[in-house]
C-alpha cells in the first residue's frame, strides 16, 4: 500500500475574518462588554482592541475568535455562544428540550460539515479535510511582531484576553494572549514565543495554578513564569467563584470603583485644579490612595484612578495656558 501523503496546512483566506468583523456589535458579548463600568480611557479602547484582534460574528450572533497566526495566515476561528449576561451560553435550555448542547464550535469543523444546510457560514467549499488539517494558535498571536518589546501575558479564555486588553491597555508593554483552555498550552504552540525570547507570564484561572505550575516545570524555559502573586493577593473566591480568572477580579474592581463614585462636571474638576496649581504642595496628593492597574514584568503596579487623571489631566491643561505667553509660545 503507497504511503498516504501528508495533508497541507488548512489557511483560510482573510475576507472571512473581514466579513465576520462587520456584525461584532450585534452580538450578546459585544453588547455585554460595552455594558461594563469602564473608565473614559478604557471604554475607547474597545473598538481598537476587538478589532487588533480579529473577533467577529457569525450569522447567528455567535462571536468568532480568530486564531491567526504570527505569519499573518487565518488558521481557525472558535466560535461561541454567549448569553446576555457575558457568560458563556452551556446550553441549559437545549438540555430541557433533551437536546445535546451545542454553544461551541469552529470554523473548520462548520465548513467540514458543508452537506449541512443549517450551519450559516458562506464558504462552505473552502476546506476539503482529506487534502487540508486543520492547526490551531493562540488567539493573539498574529499581534505578537506587531509589538515586539512587550510582556506576553498567557490567560485560558478569549474573553478574558480582550478584557485584560482594555482594561490596561499598553500593549507595547503587556500583550495578552489566549491558549483556550486549562489544557491547551503545549510546547508547539508556545514555539513562536520561546523561538522569540518574549519574556512569557502565564495567568491560568484560579483551578488551573497547579496544573500550569507543574507544566512549567517540565519545559524549563527561563524565559517562562507563572503569576501566583496576583491571585494571592486579591482572589476573593466568596465574590468571584470558585474558578474565577483575572478578568473576573477587574471586572469586581471595576464596580467596586465605580459603586456610588460621585460625579464631578467639567467645570468642577478645572476649579479643583486650579487650587492644586496655586497650592503645589497639593499636587503630590494626587498620586497617593492609587489603585491596581497595569502590570509590568508580571507584576502589578499602581496607578491613577479616573478621577485623580482627570486632574492630572486638567492641571497641565491649565498650567500650560497660566504660562504661555500671549503669542501662543512658551
Amino acid at each position: 500500500r503507497p504511503p498516504v501523503p501528508p495533508r497541507e496546512k488548512l489557511v483560510l483566506p482573510s475576507r472571512l475574518v473581514a466579513q465576520s468583523i462587520k456584525n461584532v456589535n450585534d452580538t450578546p458579548f459585544v453588547k455585554w462588554l460595552r455594558s461594563l463600568p469602564w473608565d473614559a480611557p478604557q471604554r475607547a479602547r474597545i473598538d481598537q482592541v476587538l478589532w487588533l484582534y480579529c473577533v467577529g460574528a457569525d450569522p447567528n450572533g455567535w462571536s468568532v475568535f480568530w486564531q491567526v497566526n504570527e505569519q499573518k495566515q487565518v488558521l481557525n476561528g472558535k466560535l461561541m455562544k454567549y448569553r446576555p449576561d457575558g457568560h458563556r451560553d452551556k446550553g441549559e435550555d437545549d438540555v430541557a428540550r433533551g437536546r445535546k448542547p451545542y454553544t461551541t464550535d469552529w470554523v473548520h469543523s462548520r465548513l467540514k460539515r458543508k452537506k449541512n444546510p443549517t450551519d450559516p457560514w458562506p464558504n462552505p467549499d473552502l476546506f476539503n479535510p482529506d487534502k487540508q488539517e486543520e492547526h490551531y494558535t493562540f488567539f493573539g498571536m498574529h499581534l505578537l511582531d506587531r509589538y515586539p518589546k512587550a510582556t506576553i501575558n498567557v490567560v485560558e479564555s478569549e474573553k478574558t484576553a480582550i478584557i485584560c486588553a482594555i482594561a490596561y491597555g499598553s500593549l507595547d508593554y503587556n500583550l495578552w494572549m489566549a491558549c483556550g483552555g486549562k489544557t491547551m498550552l503545549s510546547n508547539e504552540r508556545m514555539e513562536p514565543l520561546f523561538s522569540r525570547h518574549r519574556h512569557v507570564v502565564l495567568y491560568p484561572d484560579s483551578d488551573g495554578m497547579d496544573d500550569w505550575a507543574e507544566w512549567i516545570k517540565l519545559l524549563n524555559q527561563p524565559d517562562l513564569t507563572i503569576q501566583r502573586e496576583f491571585f494571592t493577593r486579591y482572589y476573593k473566591p466568596e465574590l468571584d467563584g470558585p474558578k474565577a480568572d483575572i478578568a473576573d477580579i477587574l471586572i469586581r474592581w471595576m464596580c467596586e470603583t465605580n459603586e456610588g463614585r460621585p460625579h464631578y462636571t467639567h467645570k468642577e474638576v478645572q476649579t479643583v485644579a486650579d487650587i492644586i496649581i496655586a497650592t503645589p504642595a497639593l499636587e503630590q496628593l494626587i498620586d497617593r490612595n492609587q489603585v491596581p492597574g497595569a502590570i509590568a514584568e508580571g507584576e502589578p503596579f499602581y496607578t491613577l484612578t479616573p478621577l485623580q487623571q482627570q486632574l492630572r489631566d486638567a492641571i497641565e491643561s491649565n498650567k500650560k495656558k497660566l504660562y504661555s505667553k500671549p503669542d501662543g509660545n512658551e
